[in-house]
């Protein structure tokens, strides 16, 4: 596996072949995690819940269970449960065979530019 992180993408390159680029880059890291090691597919990954912070309070999507929020919070943590975080993601998959996997909606200038940055950075 290949990845490059930074200004807002995520380019993977998975050992089965597959070129992966996730776009946002606060919630990027955390869909090529679920990709790795949870073994989620695009769709799954780009779904999941999230949490984010700026160092003060600990916002987790309301889709992560009570208990685990909860759990977080007795060790110390100020958690606000809220709706979403971090805005949309934007996920492309170049599959070994040639095909694109768009995940979900892409803004139309994804794919192009998703493109670009495979050429840019293909090994």
């Amino acid at each position: 596996m290949v990845g490059i992180f930074g200004a807002g993408m995520t380019h993977l390159r998975l050992a089965d072949g597959r070129h992966l680029v996730i776009d946002n880059y606060t919630t990027a890291p955390a869909a090529a995690r679920n990709l790795i090691y949870h073994g989620m597919t695009l769709q799954e990954a780009v779904e999941a819940p999230r949490i984010w912070s700026q160092g003060q309070e600990l916002e987790m999507e309301q889709d992560i269970p009570a208990a685990i929020r909860e759990d977080v919070a007795a060790r110390g943590h100020r958690v606000v449960a809220v709706p979403a975080v971090a805005g949309g993601i934007n996920a492309v998959a170049f599959n070994a065979d040639g095909t694109l996997e768009v995940r979900p909606a892409c803004a139309p200038t994804a794919i192009p530019i998703a493109e670009s940055y495979i050429r840019m950075y293909s090994v």
